[in-house]
């Protein structure tokens, strides 16, 4: 069905901007989700439903009018969840947006977290490389044009065992299992 939509959308002239993102032109990009999916800077969502991520913390507004309303009235943030993330589910989220949604800038990953990326994943980054699902070089870790299609699947290699969304009995045991080193993070 994926492979579908991008054909059919490609013959009405539109071309994936970001991961599953279609527009017309490449200057049609969301720049909300452009700057906190692939910029990772800091956004306040205004609205229901809305997100906002600031640096270690991602809350969601409430999906009810008359809660948001009331919460607005009583001088509350009309917040429904969020989580304040470790510092591994940062270091996490920083592979994980970018990645799946552009490509990660090394320079940006190191002033997110505060050391390289050359120090994490390298085991996951390897087999990814050999199955020619990303590549490399001194700047950026991106997808190839296959790990794009799979985009999804790539980055629950990096996702934390408690967010995989199937136990390791549901996955063959190969080389791109996302149960395969799993490391738990002592930052640099």
């Amino acid at each position: 069905m994926k492979q579908i939509a991008i054909e059919l959308l490609a013959e009405h002239g539109y071309s994936e901007n970001l991961r599953r993102v279609f527009t017309k032109k490449r200057s049609y990009i969301s720049l909300y989700a452009f700057n906190q999916c692939c910029q990772l800077l800091d956004e306040i969502g205004i609205g229901l439903t809305a997100f906002s991520s600031l640096r270690d913390r991602f809350v969601l507004n409430t999906q009810y009018f008359d809660e948001y309303y009331k919460c607005i009235e009583e001088g509350r943030l009309p917040l429904n969840r969020g989580i304040v993330r470790d510092k591994e589910q940062q270091m996490r989220w920083s592979v994980i947006l970018p990645l799946k949604n552009y490509f990660i800038r090394k320079k940006l990953f190191e002033k997110v977290n505060g050391f390289t990326i050359d120090n994490v994943f390298q085991d996951k980054f390897q087999v990814l490389k050999d199955y020619g699902l990303i590549t490399e070089n001194d700047n950026l870790i991106e997808l190839t044009k296959l790990g794009a299609f799979f985009a999804d699947e790539v980055v629950q290699q990096f996702h934390d065992k408690a967010y995989l969304p199937f136990p390791k009995s549901d996955y063959a045991d190969g080389p791109l299992n996302p149960y395969k080193h799993l490391t738990t993070f002592a930052t640099p």
